[in-house]
């Protein structure tokens, strides 16, 4: 697995980027409470190297507990619907909640094609039509409380395994390794030896091709070309 990729959706929203920023900036006057100079930037290194650490150990031992998780656990479930028939929920993703709202959305489909074929039977009997649509909507709503059902039990499971607790740590290392990236973006140089050493390691980080630079680290690099004061906070 790329370890980039579930990274990325981390910071969807702009609220978590600002988030994201505000924490380089807290790290950045942490370090420079140290001091000045190259060792301010190289403890935001130290950090930043740690962290992504940290989350290799983390992806390794999600990838172990993935594995032995699904080794005696179904990776498809089945959702018996009221109107006959099953739908399939996929639990393979990391995100649950994710799985429950794509299952939903595919009973909700189902349910409305049902509706969709009662058309005729409007125009012929209208009552009896209303009674079957109201009778569909009651049977649909049951059906998407069996999914939800499901996914709390499939939380609780992976909880009793171990696999849920790796999972968090997964998204608590992955975090960590992002905010310290941008940290090491928004440190504002204050020698060419700092510039010069700041660059290699953003190079190196990220292959030159900067496939770990997100929105929110354009915008903090650029904030820190420039004055304090200037500067947004």
């Amino acid at each position: 697995m790329n370890q980039h990729v579930d990274r990325r959706a981390l910071l969807a929203s702009s609220a978590v980027a600002t988030a994201a920023v505000a924490a380089a900036v807290a790290s950045v006057r942490d370090a420079h409470a140290e001091g000045p100079g190259v060792g301010a930037l190289g403890a935001l290194i130290a950090a930043k190297d740690a962290a992504l650490a940290r989350f290799n150990k983390a992806m390794d031992r999600n990838d172990e507990m993935e594995s032995g998780y699904f080794a005696t656990n179904r990776r498809e479930l089945l959702v018996p619907l009221s109107i006959g028939g099953a739908q399939s929920l996929y639990v393979t993703a990391h995100d649950l909640e994710e799985c429950s709202i794509a299952c939903q959305i595919e009973i909700c489909k189902r349910y409305d094609e049902a509706r969709s074929r009662m058309s005729g039977l409007t125009s012929a009997a209208p009552e009896v039509a209303e009674q079957a649509v109201a009778a569909l909507r009651k049977a649909e709503k049951a059906d998407l409380r069996k999914v939800q059902k499901m996914i709390r039990e499939e939380h609780a499971k992976r909880v009793a395994f171990g696999y849920g607790q790796a999972l968090v740590e997964l998204g608590e290392a992955s975090q960590a390794d992002i905010d310290a990236l941008t940290a090491v973006f928004a440190y504002r140089c204050g020698s060419l030896e700092e510039c010069r050493t700041k660059a290699e390691y953003l190079l190196t980080v990220t292959d030159g091709r900067f496939t770990e630079m997100l929105q929110h680290d354009s915008v903090a690099l650029l904030q820190s070309f420039l004055p304090e004061g200037d500067a947004a906070a």
